[in-house]
């Protein structure tokens, strides 16, 4: 009898103990919060490789870990002045030197980033989605960010403005971008760029500028034009002269000798 008394207050205790761990932990989560945006705004800064103005130098004081202090960044605002909880980063005409910040993905509650008109260079990650997934604005114009456009933007569905303009992307656009259902400004001016545009069928109200490119086409654009098969100059040569003439290859294609 002693020992089963002895045995429940053990299971009590440790029920309690248990309760407060619990409650401890519930209490941590909030600080969680507060470290994640406080270190990717960290993560973002030490990313920098060039800051001619020092813009971020004197207002990042990433000494200070309390909650709200980063409230107080240049170019940051927050959902709540009281709280490190990011909505938007906007940076522009800095001077900023680097390549696009991977630490961005800890900011969770991010909606809006603008870098335009600085110095960002290299190819953007090519999860970008994973990065900034709740970014309704989207301005990198006017940096030299270069390579493809990532196809994983499209899973951004609630982008709304896309500026891409003045930078040295090529290749194709994604055609996948015309999922972007909320899409209302899209703007890749000023790159280089061929292929076909997306198609955003769905929604009219689409501002879209694709001009100096190199070769964009359908949608709103020209049509898109298959360029003809190269018959090569020595082949049509040989013929006329009533020389033998075998087939050829040229750019891949397979040349039919020319008949006269």
């Amino acid at each position: 009898m002693v020992l089963l008394i002895q045995r429940r207050s053990l299971i009590i205790s440790q029920q309690s103990f248990g309760s407060r761990n619990n409650r401890t932990t519930s209490k941590i989560l909030p600080g969680e919060q507060i470290k994640s945006d406080f270190y990717c705004l960290k993560s973002f800064k030490n990313s920098i490789e060039l800051d001619p103005m020092d813009s971020l130098t004197y207002t990042w004081n990433l000494t200070n870990t309390t909650e709200g202090s980063v409230c107080n960044f240049a170019g940051v605002d927050c959902w709540h002045s009281g709280e490190n909880k990011v909505l938007s980063i906007k940076l522009p005409g800095m001077g900023l030197k680097g390549h696009f910040p991977l630490g961005l993905q800890n900011c969770t509650s991010l909606t809006m980033l603008d870098l335009s008109n600085n110095d960002f260079n290299g190819p953007l990650p090519s999860n970008m989605s994973k990065l900034i997934p709740y970014v309704t604005t989207l301005d990198l114009s006017s940096n030299n960010f270069s390579g493809d456009i990532p196809s994983s933007l499209d899973n951004c569905s609630f982008l709304n403005v896309l500026n891409l303009d003045h930078n040295q992307f090529s290749g194709q656009i994604p055609p996948t971008l015309a999922r972007l259902a909320r899409i209302k400004i899209f703007n890749v001016a000023y790159n280089r760029l061929s292929g076909s545009v997306p198609i955003f069928g769905h929604n009219y109200n689409v501002s879209v500028s694709y001009d100096n490119n190199l070769g964009l086409c359908n949608g709103p654009l020209d049509p898109c034009v298959a360029h003809p098969k190269k018959i090569q100059v020595g082949v049509i040569v040989g013929a006329l002269a009533g020389a033998p003439v075998f087939p050829t290859k040229s750019n891949g294609l397979t040349c039919s000798p020319f008949i006269p």
